[in-house]
């Protein structure tokens, strides 16, 4: 009998396999939710209203203008962003596979795959959203990076440019991560010292989409709301909730989702690179990964966060691995790093993964989409008044759930009627302005909003509320839900 030798490509392949079968499992079994904020800045859209004009947004708006498109196709409901939870992180393994393919040997292939899978399932929390997006476009960004590193062309200049600006447009904390790209863009330039023309195209091309999102910010007269929500807003320290969220989780997970840095770290020690992986590409790599935890770091953290960077930090420990354990000789240091980086991962997979993994496991089925408005829910009984009572062109002011716009088909009162965040409604005398500008037709209010705005240390505007709602009419009650009928008369500051 002929015995047939099972080749690193077959089992790399059947990691792939297993890893999507995980990912199934988890999103089949584990909650669920749709990306509230997503699904409701395309519906604005959709009905006309503008980005930073008409409603506000802290956020750029490539997303959410291509989320605009996917529900123009689908329909506005819960269910297409929920289903992009997994289409996105088998997306993301297919990347990490083929990247692994062709840059890593042996068994190194594998250790991206398996790394980004046991972390993915528990920081990907079946929930799309614009991180987990970044985390794919990224990756695609990195890919499209080292072929250009390796021989800059004009093609590979111009697709590089648009996905880097279009992962910029959605969130602006990438500027630094997309800023060392340009840097290792000029240094080739530099280092070749004879064809600039692949930079520029590089230049162009990701100012393109820039140019065309400030042509339209001006021709519908939304610059000043974009130029406060997306900067003065934050530079005037209206957003007080940067430091937040650096409990001893979230801290153990930032480590160990970054710690592949460091086999990075030490393969710069070494005195033979790889053909394509050289020194100066190396460094450039750790700049780019390392600027994620150290952004994180000065921004509001949460678990989800990670996505942006999980898949980049997947491939790059495959990398860093291969480069360190390449050669004949390896050192003590290695062997202790390795050890240090499972002890590490091991524990918080432990402490914090586990019982997570656990408590959601329990979780029954029909409670698993965490978005969903059930008819026993307090929030269906206000919804369906609402329908019932107001008519289409009645607007309304909600202390809630937003996704009550889309269910009622009724608009938002004024631009910061779309959040139930109290550090929106900052400063309070703009508030107060828009109020009087813009009247709510009906308001619907959560009262258990006031001690939780008291508990982040916005007390006034709970005091705010209050007074406002004093000389309002209180029409009905659904358990915590009170919905008022603004009368025609002064706001009672």
């Amino acid at each position: 009998m002929f015995e047939r030798k099972i080749s690193w490509q077959q089992i790399l392949f059947g990691v792939l396999v297993l890893s999507i079968g995980i990912e199934l499992l988890f999103f089949s079994r584990m909650p669920k939710q749709t990306w509230i904020e997503g699904l409701m800045h395309s519906w604005y859209m959709s009905k006309g209203l503008v980005i930073y004009r008409d409603f506000a947004s802290q956020y750029l708006p490539s997303l959410f203008t291509l989320m605009l498109v996917l529900h123009k196709f689908t329909g506005f409901s819960q269910y297409p962003t929920i289903i992009l939870s997994p289409v996105n992180s088998i997306i993301s393994l297919f990347i990490i596979y083929f990247l692994s393919k062709k840059y890593l040997k042996s068994w190194y292939q594998i250790a991206p795959i398996l790394f980004f899978t046991i972390w993915d399932v528990l920081i990907n929390e079946n929930h799309f959203h614009t991180n987990s997006f970044l985390g794919t476009v990224n990756l695609v960004a990195f890919a499209i990076w080292i072929e250009w590193y390796q021989k800059p062309t004009k093609v590979k200049s111009i697709f590089l440019g648009v996905v880097g600006s279009v992962a910029f447009l959605a969130q602006q904390i990438l500027v630094v991560f997309y800023g060392i790209i340009f840097i290792s863009a000029a240094y080739k330039v530099w280092q070749n010292k004879k064809n600039i023309w692949p930079v520029v195209y590089l230049g162009i091309s990701f100012a393109l989409p820039i140019v065309l999102m400030f042509l339209y910010l001006l021709i519908n007269d939304a610059w000043t709301g974009f130029y406060f929500w997306n900067y003065d807003w934050y530079a005037k320290g209206y957003y007080t909730f940067d430091k937040i969220g650096r409990g001893k989780d979230e801290i153990l997970l930032l480590f160990s989702v970054s710690s592949p840095f460091i086999f990075l770290i030490l393969a710069l020690g070494k005195s033979a690179y790889s053909k394509i992986f050289s020194k100066d590409l190396i460094i450039f790599i750790l700049l780019l990964i390392i600027s994620f935890p150290v952004m994180f770091w000065y921004a509001t953290f949460h678990l989800s966060r990670l996505a942006m960077c999980l898949t980049l930090f997947s491939f790059v420990f495959g990398v860093g691995l291969q480069l360190l354990m390449q050669g004949k000789k390896r050192s003590e240091l290695t062997f202790l790093l390795l050890i240090v980086f499972v002890i590490l991962n091991l524990f918080t997979y432990i402490t914090v993964a586990m019982p997570r993994h656990m408590s959601n496991w329990q979780r029954p089925l029909r409670q698993n989409i965490l978005t969903a408005v059930r008819k026993e829910d307090s929030i269906y009984e206000a919804i369906e008044w609402i329908k019932l009572n107001t008519s289409e062109s009645e607007k309304i002011f909600v202390l809630d759930n937003p996704i009550v716009y889309l269910e009622t088909n009724r608009l938002p009162s004024s631009p910061r009627a779309v959040s139930n965040l109290p550090f929106v409604y900052e400063p309070i005398e703009d508030f107060k302005r828009e109020l009087v500008s813009n009247p709510p037709d009906y308001w619907l209010i959560d009262i258990n909003q006031w001690k939780r705005f008291e508990q982040f240390g916005y007390k006034n505007t709970a005091i705010l509320f209050g007074k406002i709602l004093s000389c309002e009419e209180k029409v009905i009650s659904f358990g915590d839900l009170e919905i008022y009928r603004h009368k025609d008369t002064d706001f009672c500051f």
